[in-house]
């Protein structure tokens, strides 16, 4: 597999034991070697994503998370606690 990925064995043992993620680039390798699409490599096939979330821009954040590690994420969403309290990037309701 790493060969056929372009990566080193002991990387895959990384990806494996949860210790990295692949980069966007070799994600879309592995994807292509394994015959699934990238999304299904990620967790996020349609049919397991709720309808309110499959609209393009709340699809592409969850997307995207998943390339972070634990801490990350965590990260993110501080982030984004922090941007609802300033009324520029809040949604008009």
């Amino acid at each position: 597999m790493a060969e056929a990925i372009a990566v080193s064995a002991s990387l895959i043992n990384h990806y494996e034991k949860d210790k990295r993620n692949p980069t966007p680039q070799t994600l879309i390798r592995l994807a292509e070697v394994l015959n699934v699409t990238s999304d299904k490599l990620l967790g996020l096939d349609q049919r397991l994503i709720p309808a309110a979330y499959r609209n393009r821009f709340e699809y592409t954040l969850l997307r995207e998370i998943r390339f972070l590690n634990r801490y990350g994420q965590e990260r993110a969403l501080e982030y984004i606690s922090e941007l609802k309290e300033l009324p520029k990037y809040t949604a008009k309701k």
